[in-house]
């Protein structure tokens, strides 16, 4: 099958390749393993699955009128390494904080740390990949066939994964949607796109540096606890967190009361695509924006049933598919000509210090590598660059991980820390439960 050395940057690479100046525009994941991975096998892994996967040996190439994604002149050393951690924490976290640049750097990148303990070694592996190339949704794709391809290498050294070359554009879902949801796309529905943000996230400055992290893992009984909440109140998991989210950051920002205040809960348009076998390595991951008013006194349960009764508004319109095909139609304008417009917004939204923060949950994160044995595996989305804030939520087997990206120059960790013991104490765990301490394995970062 010869592939194509070339590709035509999709409506949303290029939002995601503006929205640069709002946040490094990198999404990883982390694996904590309880023993140690073939380095060799692994590599070769990697190498195998990149030329399966030829938009990821590419680079950004500028246009004033459209962009594209040509094969990178450089070899990429960098793409794969094993570390021998000396100081496993601090060295996870100068890899996952490195910026990416999609014009210069491979868009991916994957990475053993070996750590030493009286038990014995233990490997975690983290693959980071470029936002601007891919969504959560294909990097999980990412990791899938790159754990398959370890594991048929295990018992076949000439094997080769299977390439593909993924339609990556969201008008893919319009031109497959059912003549009755085409007909509802159009009817009333909310399609909000773009609102004015009326949070203020307590940042101290509007600087960039310092890139890090922070987790918070919940464990098997507090996940459990979540699901069967969610089950006996006719609700999503995915609404019961962002009804946590909402409700931490009332608190966290002292929202007025009695506005109507926006948030984004991101929403993958591949769900659309299921039935027809779903497309890898590309953007389709839209944002739907809801609003939630608070009363003094609301309970969780007044909150959630705000926010349900919001997404069963937008399920009238078929959700998120309005918002694809807008950035599609979009995108038909000059590029040079929206990257100014976009940059304007931003400089704009920075000065004001409102902005409207974002809830993407990544969903199961049950990626498992053959022949090893998996303690945890979380994702975590991009850096967010002040006045913007985000949160990414991921499960791996019964454990739940909420991650977020911030500058440590515009935001201490303490106040992230905080944040996450705001909507630890807003979820709706039992007594019981919520007293009790998460057990996060032991080389898992926090």
């Amino acid at each position: 099958m010869s592939l194509p050395l070339s590709f035509a940057a999709s409506a949303q690479d290029r939002m995601h390749f503006i929205n640069l100046g709002t946040c490094n525009a990198v999404v990883q994941c982390v694996f904590s393993l309880e023993d140690c991975l073939d380095e060799t096998l692994l590599s070769k892994s990697v190498d195998l699955v990149l030329e399966s996967e030829p938009i990821l040996k590419c680079q950004w190439v500028d246009g004033l009128l459209s962009p594209k994604w040509e094969q990178a002149k450089s070899d990429h050393q960098e793409r794969f390494g094993l570390i021998q951690a000396v100081n496993f924490k601090q060295e996870l976290d100068d890899f996952m904080s490195a910026p990416l640049d999609p014009k210069t750097d491979s868009l991916t990148q994957t990475r053993i740390f070996r750590s030493q303990d009286p038990d014995g070694a233990n490997d975690t592996l983290c693959v980071k990949m470029s936002h601007v190339v891919s969504d959560v949704s294909g990097l999980r794709y990412f990791m899938y066939k790159l754990a398959e391809t370890y594991g048929k290498l295990r018992e076949d050294t000439v094997y080769q994964p299977p390439k593909t070359v993924p339609n990556r554009s969201s008008w893919q879902i319009f031109l497959r949607l059912p003549f009755k949801q085409k007909v509802r796309l159009f009817q009333k529905g909310k399609k909000d796109f773009v609102k004015k943000g009326q949070w203020r996230i307590p940042f101290n400055s509007p600087t960039s540096g310092g890139m890090t992290y922070v987790t918070r893992t919940f464990d098997q009984e507090k996940f459990s606890a979540l699901s069967r909440y969610a089950t006996e109140n006719g609700t999503s998991l995915n609404q019961v967190m962002l009804t946590g989210y909402a409700r931490a950051l009332r608190r966290f920002t002292h929202a007025e009361l009695n506005t109507s205040l926006p948030l984004i809960n991101t929403f993958d348009l591949r769900h659309y695509l299921r039935r027809e076998g779903t497309p890898g390595i590309c953007n389709l991951s839209v944002p739907l924006v809801l609003d939630v008013i608070f009363q003094a006194e609301d309970s969780f349960e007044q909150t959630l049933a705000q926010l349900k009764s919001e997404m069963l508004k937008q399920k009238k319109s078929v959700p998120g598919v309005f918002q694809g095909l807008a950035m599609e139609m979009l995108f038909l304008a000059p590029f040079s000509y929206l990257q100014k417009l976009f940059n304007k917004f931003f400089a704009e939204a920075s000065l004001s210090g409102v902005s409207i923060p974002v809830f993407s949950d990544g969903g199961n994160a049950n990626v498992e590598i053959p022949g090893h044995n998996v303690l945890n595996v979380y994702g975590v989305g991009p850096v967010a660059f002040a006045p913007t804030f985000m949160v990414t939520a991921s499960t791996y087997k019964n454990t739940l991980t909420f991650a977020t990206g911030f500058c440590e120059e515009s935001i201490s960790r303490q106040s992230i820390a905080h944040f996450f013991d705001l909507m630890e104490e807003e979820l709706p765990f039992p007594s019981v439960v919520a007293a009790g301490i998460s057990s996060v394995p032991k080389n898992l970062i926090s």
